[in-house]
């Protein structure tokens, strides 16, 4: 409650009292009434925050879907569901899992140090090589509220004890302009599975959107039971600019990452 005194009128005798009583009642707060005020100002920000996006579900359309087929996975629809005008937004991008009356849905949102961030569009859902031995589905999902934005690959395998998906790389995230491939493992050393390569942009001094530029390389193996980051390095070569006319920066270091995984095993 807030008490404006206009300080040009002039008060009258008879009313003093009165209104002096009225000021012993309406002290300022003390430090802890104003930390109580400023904890209810942020908990009815956040239930405000919280009422729209969940206002807003309404909004959300099926954007891509696949069928899963063959071993435990199939008969499993994946759908991937966004906002209408999905770029900037603040609402996260949903991955369904579905079959017959059972249906789970994830929000995608990643936590990169103290902050969450919604991945806003899903770009492909690609189901895993059946001769790979692993049932699921990679989703790339992209965040758009950064400069450079970020991409985040998630891995979803299907868990029998479970009787659904599980995403077995949930922290595997790329800013700005990044790569990644899904390979079949032949590697006598690493034994025959999958493997996801990443590649992404390393910032030196001086260095701009438009030079070439080191990238830092990490190899994962994928299995039914989770995966594993077994190697990472950064590149001796430099890549993008004027110095090299290379597209594909996995392909290019493809020798070079089979010459380390063998050495580490």
């Amino acid at each position: 409650m807030n008490v404006v005194i206009n300080r040009n009128v002039k008060q009258n005798i008879g009313l003093r009292p009165h209104f002096s009583w009225m000021k012993n009642k309406l002290k300022l707060p003390s430090l802890a009434g104003k930390l109580i005020l400023i904890f209810r100002i942020v908990v009815f920000v956040m239930f405000t925050t919280y009422a729209s996006i969940s206002i807003a579900a309404g909004d959300y359309f099926k954007f891509y879907s696949v069928l899963l087929e063959g071993g435990e996975v199939d008969g499993w629809e994946v759908s991937a569901y966004q906002v209408k005008e999905a770029d900037y937004n603040v609402y996260p991008a949903k991955l369904c899992f579905k079959k017959e009356a059972k249906n789970v849905c994830h929000s995608i949102i990643k936590k990169l140090g103290r902050y969450q961030y919604p991945f806003q569009i899903v770009n492909s859902l690609t189901p895993l090589p059946k001769k790979a031995g692993v049932h699921g589905v990679l989703v790339k999902s992209d965040h758009t509220g950064t400069v450079d934005g970020l991409s985040a690959i998630d891995i979803w395998v299907y868990d029998s004890k479970r009787i659904g998906f599980v995403n077995i790389l949930p922290n595997c995230v790329l800013a700005g302009v990044g790569e990644y491939q899904l390979i079949s493992s032949e590697v006598p050393q690493v034994g025959r599975g999958l493997m996801l390569i990443t590649a992404e942009r390393l910032w030196r001094a001086g260095e701009g959107i438009d030079s070439a530029h080191k990238y830092q390389i990490a190899i994962y193996t994928i299995s039914g039971k989770g995966s594993s980051k077994i190697l990472e390095y950064s590149t001796t070569k430099l890549y993008g600019g004027e110095s090299t006319e290379v597209e594909n920066i996995i392909d290019a270091e493809l020798p070079e990452i089979l010459k380390k995984i063998i050495v580490i095993h």
